[in-house]
């Protein structure tokens, strides 16, 4: 698919993709998971950086919003409108709408599942607007731009391993009307009063960053090796602002490429942590797809859980 780039966007583009050609995938940070499908994600541009040839796969459900493919989706949307959409009150399915033609895509069974989230929080009594609001490998940017949308006077802090950071930044710039983005590639470059900073996950640990309110990953830790799972939790730990939350929706246990395990309830979870919530996330135990059987069952249960550090 191409995608033509704001001239907004193209100072920031350029510049993160510029550090991924010098670093690739070399970060500890890049676990055997990614070093594998990240290849897979493919992402081109013209030399002035003005149009992008992208192919996202293996962190997202992305279909662009046409013919052909609206007629593959209806299975999903089928599925979703019997089993999920009355989970969800009316202005927070209307939102998902807005912000999926916004990035000229169809709803996605990963649309719903972040307003499943933000909805469990919301129910939880923890209010998100006028929050600075770290999203763990987003992809494509959905979730950070639903919580704008719902939560205007938020402020999103967008981590993502460069490569995908890139999709992330695209697909919000296509989406947000003015400029309101940033890259952050050093310190200095962190804007406190930015809508958006978009942050390369592998050189989060080094930014000093301490103003985040809430933090939310959804699947994607799971994906990471357990050192980068324990820097996460160090560094959600750090801000020193007067209340961290954290929001986690991972599988129970997945067990990577290279072997290695990573279990849910073995997560760096503290005693003194206030959890609000820990439950079986009843929305993650399988997913549409567009042939029959139409639906199947994920590889194992997964958890939320909300915690007040």
């Amino acid at each position: 698919m191409k995608v033509n780039i704001n001239q907004d966007t193209v100072h920031h583009i350029r510049r993160l993709d510029e550090f991924f050609k010098k670093n690739g995938f070399k970060s500890d940070a890049v676990s055997s998971y990614w070093k594998i499908f990240g290849e897979k994600s493919l992402i081109s541009f013209k030399d002035d950086y003005t149009q992008a040839n992208i192919f996202p796969d293996g962190f997202d459900d992305w279909r662009k919003d046409n013919l052909i493919n609206k007629i593959k989706n209806i299975p999903i949307k089928n599925f979703i409108k019997k089993r999920l959409i009355n989970q969800l009150p009316e202005t927070m399915f209307n939102a998902v709408k807005d912000v999926a033609k916004s990035q000229n895509r169809v709803v996605s069974f990963n649309c719903i599942k972040h307003a499943l989230s933000i909805h469990s929080i919301e129910r939880a009594g923890v209010k998100l607007n006028e929050k600075k609001i770290a999203v763990i490998g987003d992809g494509n940017g959905f979730m950070g731009l639903l919580i704008k949308r719902l939560f205007p006077d938020s402020k999103i802090v967008q981590i993502n391993l460069a490569k995908v950071l890139m999709f992330d930044l695209l697909f919000t710039s296509l989406s947000q009307k003015k400029n309101s983005s940033n890259v952050v590639l050093s310190s200095g470059d962190y804007t406190k009063d930015a809508a958006f900073n978009f942050i390369p996950a592998e050189l989060i640990f080094d930014m000093n960053i301490d103003d985040i309110d809430f933090f939310i990953n959804t699947a994607s830790m799971q994906e990471m090796n357990i050192n980068t799972v324990n820097s996460y939790f160090h560094f959600i730990r750090s801000q020193k602002v007067s209340k961290t939350f954290f929001y986690c929706c991972n599988r129970v246990s997945k067990k990577l490429p290279d072997g290695s395990m990573l279990v849910f309830d073995k997560y760096p979870w503290a005693s003194t942590d206030k959890v609000i919530f820990d439950d079986i996330c009843p929305w993650y135990s399988e997913f549409p797809v567009s042939r029959p059987p139409f639906i199947h069952k994920f590889d194992g249960d997964h958890k939320h859980r909300l915690i007040e550090v």
